[in-house]
């Protein structure tokens, strides 16, 4: 009997993790095999090593990605983290594509941050320049 109310919180924390860890992740990793599957021209997706590339092709295993202006790298497809672009219609990508070239042009005017010199405020400074101590 001792046994038996030992091993019922074990099964029940094993379901736990189950439902709430392993059932979800599964599930994530599935729709993402499935993104990338069904990648197509135009696409973006990122890279494991942080790169954000434009599907230029599709070959077997592997994706030719846009990097910049005549940057082209080919990319396994097992080295794809996300896919940022991936999944929608034809005449929906025609209409995303304006939007697209116009966040493009924003992204391509932001000024860069303001670099603000640091004061030393361990050490004040009298009048004529020099610390005092």
């Amino acid at each position: 009997m001792q046994s038996l109310t030992m091993l019922i919180p074990m099964v029940i924390m094993i379901a736990v993790f189950y439902f709430l860890l392993i059932r979800p992740q599964n599930k994530q990793r599935k729709i993402l095999e499935q993104k990338i599957n069904n990648l197509s021209k135009g696409d973006k997706f990122l890279t494991q090593g942080g790169l954000f590339c434009t599907v230029v092709s599709v070959k077997d295993n592997v994706v030719i990605g846009k990097i910049g202006n005549g940057v082209k790298v080919e990319i396994s497809k097992a080295f794809i983290n996300n896919v940022v672009d991936g999944g929608t219609t034809s005449s929906s990508k025609s209409k995303d594509s304006d939007k697209n070239e116009d966040s493009d042009l924003d992204n391509d005017n932001i000024k860069d941050a303001e670099i603000v010199e640091e004061t030393d405020s361990d050490n004040p400074k009298d009048d004529e320049g020099e610390t005092s101590k």
